[in-house]
C-alpha cells in the first residue's frame, strides 16, 4: 500500500516538471510573435517611402536605338530634342524633315548621375543628322512654265542657262543680256528679264521686253533703219526678246545630285539633244493620211515640210517630219527685216467666143513689179508665227497680163457620144481641182497593179510611152478636139497610131512615175483644156 502511495506521488511531480516546461516553451513562442508582429507594424508604417524613391528617380532615353544618357523627368527629354532639332536646322539652313525614334524608360539611379543638359542637346543632334538619309545643299531652282523645276548651283548658273537658250535663237548675241532682278516681295525669289546692251542703246535702237512694265513699253521709241532692201526675208536684226512662259529662280536646298551643270540644264531646257520624229511614206500616203495618222493637222505637217505647200508629187521613200521635240522654254523674237519682193502683174482678160471656155491664151505676158518692204516677224524658237509690214515703197511698177479666154462652152458628150469609166471596178482615190497647194486636172481611181486599164471611148493613140510625173502615159483622141489620158500604167498594150475602140484594153494600172500608189490617172480635154471626168462618164 505505502508503495503505490510512493509510485503515484513520483508520477505526480514529473507531469508537474513537465507542465512548467510546456508553460516555458509557450511563453517564448508568444514572446516571439509578439516581437514579429512589432516589427511588421513597424515595416509597415516606414517602407512607403522608400518603396517610392527607388521606382521614379531617373529615365533614360534612347534615340533612334542609341542611349544618350538619364535625365530626371521625361519633360527635361522633351525639351532638349526640340532645341536639338531647332539647333539641326541653324546648322544645316533649312528645317530637316525628321521623325527621329524616341524612347523614355523609367529606372532607378542610386548616384543619380545626369546628363549634362548641353552635352545631352548636342548627342541628339548628331544621332539625329545621322538619321537623315539625304543632306540637301543651297542652290537655284529654277520653275519654268507651272510645272518643269531643275536646280543649278548658283545665281550665275541659272542666268547662263537663260543666256545659253535666248542665244540659239538671236542673230547677234552681244545685243541682249539677261538679267536678274530679286523680287520686292520675297528676296528669295528672282525675275529673268532680258535687256538690250548699253552697244545696242547706242546704236539708236529701245526695246521692250517681257519683263519690263506697262509704262516702260510705252516709252519704247521705235527708230527706222533705212536698207536698200537686198535682205533676207526671214531673217534681220532682232529688235526685241522675250521668254514666253513664265520663268522664276528661287534660292533653295536640294540633294545634291539633282543639281545639274549649265550645260546640262542647256540641254534640258532646249531638247537640243532629241531628234525630230521622221515618217517614210509608203504605198497609199498622201499627205492627209499621213498628218491623220500622226494625229496632227494637215497645217502642221505642212509646216513642217514646206516641200508639201506647192504641187510636187510625194513618193514612197520619201521622209518628212511628224514631230519636233518642243523646248520647256521656248523663245519669242521680233526681228525687223528689209528685202525686196515682186508686185505680182495684174491680170485682163479678153473674151474669144470661138474658143472653149477654159481655153486661155496669153496675149501679153505683162512684167511683175518690184517693191522694197519692211516687215516685223516673230518668231518662236526660230520658226515664224507672225508677219506684220511695217512700209513698203514702189521701186518698179508692175505690167498689166492679157489673156484671150474663150467662152464657147464645153460639149456635154465625148467624140462618139458616151464616155465611160477605165476601170470596171475602182476605188475614186483623189478627184479634180485644188489638192496640196496647187491644180489635179484628172481623177485617180485606185486599183490592184496590173488590173486592165480600157478606152473611155473609141479613137486613135496618139503617145504611148514614158512621160514624166506621168510615168507610162496613153493618150487617146477621140476627134473634134476631145481627147483622153490615163498615166501611171505599169504596162501599155497599145502602140501610137493604132485605131481602138470603146471597153478596148490599152494598159494595166501601175504606179509608175509621181505616184504614191496603184490607181490610173484619168484627164478629159476639150481642145487642150482640161475639164472635170465625172461630169462626161456615163457609167
Amino acid at each position: 500500500m505505502r508503495l503505490i502511495n510512493r509510485i503515484k506521488k513520483y508520477i505526480t511531480n514529473i507531469r508537474r516538471k513537465e507542465l512548467a516546461l510546456y508553460i516555458s516553451v509557450l511563453v517564448v513562442v508568444l514572446g516571439t510573435i509578439a516581437g514579429t508582429s512589432s516589427a511588421f507594424n513597424y515595416w509597415n508604417t516606414h517602407s512607403n517611402s522608400a518603396k517610392e524613391v527607388w521606382t521614379t528617380n531617373s529615365v533614360r532615353i534612347f534615340i533612334n536605338g542609341e542611349n544618350l544618357g538619364l535625365v530626371e523627368t521625361r519633360e527635361q527629354g522633351e525639351v532638349a530634342i526640340k532645341q536639338a532639332i531647332d539647333n539641326l536646322s541653324q546648322e544645316l539652313g533649312y528645317n530637316p524633315d525628321v521623325s527621329p525614334d524616341i524612347k523614355y524608360f523609367e529606372e532607378f539611379s542610386a548616384t543619380k548621375e545626369y546628363v549634362a543638359s548641353e552635352e545631352l542637346i548636342s548627342d541628339m543632334q548628331v544621332v539625329i543628322k545621322e538619321g537623315i538619309d539625304v543632306i540637301k545643299v543651297k542652290a537655284f531652282a529654277m520653275r519654268i512654265g507651272e510645272d518643269f523645276v531643275l536646280a543649278v548651283e548658283n545665281e550665275e548658273a541659272a542666268r547662263k542657262v537663260l543666256q545659253n537658250a535666248q542665244d540659239a535663237y538671236v542673230t547677234d548675241h552681244s545685243k541682249f543680256k539677261v538679267m536678274l532682278s530679286v523680287n520686292p516681295y520675297n528676296s528669295m525669289v528672282e525675275i529673268p528679264k532680258i535687256v538690250a546692251t548699253q552697244e545696242s542703246l547706242n546704236n539708236e535702237r529701245s526695246f521692250a521686253t517681257a519683263a519690263f512694265s506697262a509704262t516702260d513699253a510705252e516709252n519704247v521709241t521705235e527708230v527706222k533703219v533705212m536698207d536698200p532692201g537686198n535682205g533676207d526675208p526671214n531673217s534681220g536684226k532682232t529688235i526685241e526678246v522675250e521668254f514666253t512662259e513664265e520663268v522664276v529662280i528661287v534660292e533653295t536646298f536640294v540633294d545634291a545630285t539633282k543639281i545639274l551643270s549649265v550645260d546640262e540644264a542647256t540641254k534640258l531646257i532646249t531638247k537640243e539633244n532629241q531628234e525630230p520624229k521622221k515618217y517614210i511614206v509608203k504605198a497609199g500616203d498622201c499627205p492627209s493620211t499621213i498628218a491623220s495618222d500622226n494625229n496632227m493637222s494637215l497645217e502642221s505637217l505642212v509646216q513642217m515640210n514646206p516641200s508639201l505647200s506647192g504641187n510636187e508629187l510625194i513618193n514612197i521613200g520619201d521622209e518628212f517630219i511628224v514631230m519636233v521635240p518642243e523646248p520647256e522654254l521656248s523663245i519669242t523674237t521680233t526681228e525687223e527685216v528689209v528685202y525686196k519682193a515682186p508686185i505680182e502683174r495684174a491680170t485682163k482678160y479678153v473674151e474669144n467666143a470661138n474658143k472653149y471656155v477654159g481655153s486661155n491664151t496669153v496675149i501679153n505676158a505683162g512684167a511683175d513689179g518690184e517693191k522694197r518692204v519692211t516687215a516685223l516677224v516673230k518668231k518662236a524658237n526660230g520658226n515664224e508665227i507672225n508677219r506684220t509690214i511695217a512700209d513698203e515703197a514702189v521701186l518698179k511698177e508692175a505690167k498689166d497680163k492679157v489673156i484671150e479666154k474663150g467662152t464657147k462652152a464645153l460639149p456635154s458628150k465625148g467624140a462618139t457620144g458616151s464616155y465611160i469609166t477605165p476601170l470596171t471596178s475602182y476605188t475614186l482615190s483623189s478627184g479634180y481641182g485644188y489638192r496640196w497647194g496647187g491644180f489635179h486636172y484628172g481623177v485617180d481611181f485606185a486599183a490592184p497593179t496590173g488590173t486592165s486599164i480600157r478606152a473611155a471611148d473609141g479613137g486613135v493613140v496618139t503617145f504611148a510611152g514614158w512621160s514624166g510625173g506621168y510615168g507610162n502615159l496613153v493618150i487617146l483622141d477621140h476627134g473634134n478636139g476631145e481627147t483622153t489620158k490615163y498615166g501611171h500604167c505599169s504596162s501599155i498594150t497599145v502602140s501610137k497610131g493604132q485605131q481602138v475602140s470603146q471597153y478596148q484594153e490599152i494598159a494595166k494600172v501601175g504606179s509608175t512615175g509621181q505616184s504614191t500608189g496603184p490607181h490610173v490617172h484619168f484627164e478629159i480635154r476639150f481642145d487642150g483644156t482640161p475639164a472635170n471626168p465625172m461630169n462626161y462618164i456615163s457609167r
